[in-house]
């Protein structure tokens, strides 16, 4: 069952929500991106499919994980680092 569920996410992530957000940005001059929380690269790897951008700045914090999403900066317009980001908000009471 469990193995049915994580298929179907990913089916659908793949398939719908990916493909979605590639159809958008396509549409926009985007010179650089940040992939915050790179994971194994899927965001990466449908962003490379989009010809005008100049420069992907991809961050995983877990170590195993990094290794490999390395392996796609090859190219001289794609950066990754093993930081994990965050923001801190200060708020008014």
């Amino acid at each position: 069952m469990e193995k049915t569920i994580t298929f179907l996410i990913n089916f659908i992530d793949r398939y719908y929500h990916q493909k979605k957000i590639y159809n958008f940005l396509k549409n926009f001059k985007i010179k650089t991106i940040f992939d915050v929380g790179a994971h194994k690269g899927e965001f990466l790897k449908l962003i490379k499919k989009i010809e005008n951008f100049e420069k992907i700045y991809s961050f995983e914090p877990q170590k195993k994980i990094y290794l490999n999403l390395n392996l796609l900066s090859v190219e001289n317009k794609i950066f990754c680092f093993n930081l994990a980001l965050a923001t801190i908000m200060k708020l008014e009471t």
